[in-house]
């Protein structure tokens, strides 16, 4: 439904678009250079930039973190076991050498010293991480700051964005962390390392160790429930990069992460230990496509600065991901079978409610994907958020209101656009409906303690595959529908079109170009109908534009006796029917003028000369093709 906006004058700190995790491919330089066993744990850290690419590390049992690339499962996860080959930069043994050592260990620890990562040979052995512990957890947070890159906030200040944002995990987590235990101070050092980017960025796995060596005993990279935060002053030079953290598996994952000291603190930090506890992006999903970010009702999505970094009850998908969805929160419609509809209303408190039902999942019969209706109110934890505000980002609009949402593989979530004006909930009597319109959802009522949603499944004809077309598009040659698998019972209709237009009396399973089709693509539309059942038309895609036609074509031949004042004659043979044929007779290989006929008689001027006739073919829509006979023997 479209509403009037407002600009959300808001920094956005996470940085655009990436459509979920994205496996590197190896450079082609992957052969060059010295190779190396390498064995650890895999550390994960999803990317903040635009367009960008996950950061993957090896936490080596000796100590030490080498980041690498190479080929990984787009669902892997920080703690799985890693074991490959590496390639090692061509001037780095060079260097060991230079320093009197040698040998693997040495190698790696120096190769860890650098940004660049080691590219992976061909596709490493990695296996799940370790089952975490289902049973609640209590992190164990350790917080440091590095104090000689800028100015930061006081103690006070950074203790009290630790408190908040681990109260809000453990309240969103249900009983699944019964505690975050905060420091009761902050443990401030000067950086040694070169990095003007503070770790946002490619020296990350260089800050995280050298933070966690202020930390003796304490591992945050090989398992356990520890978490690492390291804060960065505003004025690192990180570009737009606020935060970043290592993706872990639930609620039981510790990790480590960094995050800039801005106006959004508290909306990053939270941002980055979700991605510890295992949570990827909130995302719009628009046309198909997944935009990175722009699901700003839950803190996965961009983290947004005062007054809008209010930090939003996590939506419904999120909570099934981590298991953690209370009996009775909600309510599944299915689509029903046959031709009977199926039409239920359910009344849901707000998401950000603590009991009670809170979500209906339906199933989308298009995609066999299940959808979940959360109300967002802008109240209780929600109260103060952006969307609470109402206005836009980007082209989206966001509002109090029902909400459409799809778990995304690998612990991420899509908030569907529900409208031709991008908007991202359903207000008071609006409706969204999936692309064949056999799923409807339509908010009758809201109100500050709930919204009342009806769902309709209209019988549909399934399967209905989109149609295809075989054969080569040319004038005359039959095009053929293949019309796939379709519901059993249905009775199949057809329609060609041909640049856009109905083709008059085109009803049949095949139809043939004609001459005024040329240089246009052709369609074919499959109705299927059945009693009890919407028909259902489906569409195939273009072919190619339409050729002209090729003649079949002989070589002409000459009878007649070649003699002055005889007369010759020329027989075309066997062309495609309907073609009109055009003559001209040679002598010797000159033209004589004036001589078009399919006959030719002989003159003194062809005495001793050799005869010959080209024939030219021509019909419409097709090219136009010229033969040549044999030579007869010379005139006499």
């Amino acid at each position: 439904m479209s509403r009037s906006r407002r600009l959300l004058t808001a920094a956005l700190v996470a940085v655009v678009p990436l459509a979920g995790t994205l496996a590197l491919s190896p450079p082609a330089d992957a052969g060059t250079g010295p190779t190396l066993e390498v064995h650890g744990s895999l550390l994960v850290v999803p990317s903040e930039v635009p367009g960008g690419s996950p950061m993957y590390g090896v936490a080596l049992a000796g100590g030490g973190i080498v980041p690498v690339r190479g080929r990984f499962p787009d669902d892997v996860r920080t703690g799985a076991t890693f074991d490959g080959r590496v390639t090692l930069p061509e001037g780095l043994l060079a260097t060991l050498e230079r320093r009197g050592e040698s040998g693997p260990a040495a190698a790696l620890r120096l190769a860890g010293q650098r940004t660049r990562p080691l590219v992976v040979l061909g596709t490493p052995s990695v296996s799940a991480p370790p089952q975490a512990d289902v049973t609640p957890t209590v992190h164990q947070q350790f917080v440091a700051a590095i104090d000689n890159k800028g100015a930061l906030q006081s103690d006070t200040q950074l203790l009290a964005h630790v408190t908040a944002v681990g109260s809000y995990w453990e309240g969103e987590s249900n009983g699944a962390i019964t505690g975050i235990t905060v420091p009761a101070t902050v443990t401030h050092y000067g950086t040694s390392l070169p990095t003007t980017d503070c770790g946002l960025g490619s020296d990350f796995y260089n800050v995280i160790q050298e933070a966690a060596a202020q930390f003796p005993g304490h591992d945050f990279v090989h398992g356990g429930s520890d978490q690492l935060v390291v804060f960065v002053p505003d004025s690192c030079a990180s570009g737009g990069v606020v935060g970043e953290g290592t993706v872990g598996s639930s609620f039981a994952s510790g990790g480590a992460l960094i995050v800039k000291a801005t106006d959004s603190i508290e909306g990053i930090y939270a941002h980055e230990t979700g991605h510890n506890y295992g949570f990827q992006h909130s995302n719009v999903r628009t046309n198909g496509s997944s935009l990175e970010y722009y699901g700003i009702y839950d803190v996965m999505g961009f983290a947004l600065p005062a007054p809008y970094n209010q930090l939003t009850a996590l939506s419904t998908p999120f909570r099934v991901f981590q298991g953690i969805a209370d009996p009775g929160e909600i309510q599944d419609v299915a689509p029903g079978t046959g031709s009977t509809p199926v039409h239920v209303t359910a009344t849901i408190k707000p998401r950000s409610d603590d009991v009670g039902l809170r979500s209906v999942r339906v199933r989308d019969p298009d995609t066999g994907e299940h959808l979940y209706l959360d109300y967002r109110a802008g109240t209780g934890q929600d109260a103060g958020s952006a969307y609470a505000a109402g206005g836009s980002l980007g082209a989206f609009g966001y509002a109090p209101g029902v909400t459409v949402n799809a778990a995304r593989g690998g612990g991420g979530v899509d908030t569907l656009v529900v409208d031709q004006a991008d908007d991202t909930s359903l207000g008071s009597g609006a409706s969204w409906s999936n692309a064949s319109g056999d799923l409807t959802v339509t908010v009758t009522s809201v109100g500050a303690s709930g919204a009342t949603v009806a769902v309709d499944y209209t019988p549909a004809i399934t399967p209905a595959p989109a149609p295809s077309i075989t054969g080569t598009p040319r004038v005359d040659r039959a095009l053929s529908v293949v019309t796939g698998s379709w519901m059993a019972g249905v009775t199949l209709g057809y329609q060609w079109y041909v640049g856009g237009s109905a083709v008059a009396g085109a009803t049949g399973t095949s139809y043939s170009p004609r001459a005024g089709d040329i240089g246009k693509t052709v369609r074919v539309a499959v109705t299927g109908a059945e009693t009890g059942f919407p028909s259902v038309t489906r569409t195939s895609a273009p072919t190619a534009a339409v050729a002209p036609g090729v003649l079949t074509a002989s070589r002409p031949t000459i009878t007649g006796k070649a003699k002055v004042g005889r007369t010759l004659a020329a027989h075309h043979g066997t062309w495609s029917p309907g073609t009109t044929f055009s003559y001209a007779w040679y002598a010797s290989g000159k033209r004589i003028k004036h001589r078009t006929g399919a006959t030719l008689t002989l003159t003194k001027a062809q005495r001793g000369k050799r005869i010959s006739v080209r024939v030219t073919g021509k019909k419409p829509g097709y090219t136009t093709v010229a033969k040549t006979s044999t030579k007869t023997v010379r005139v006499r």
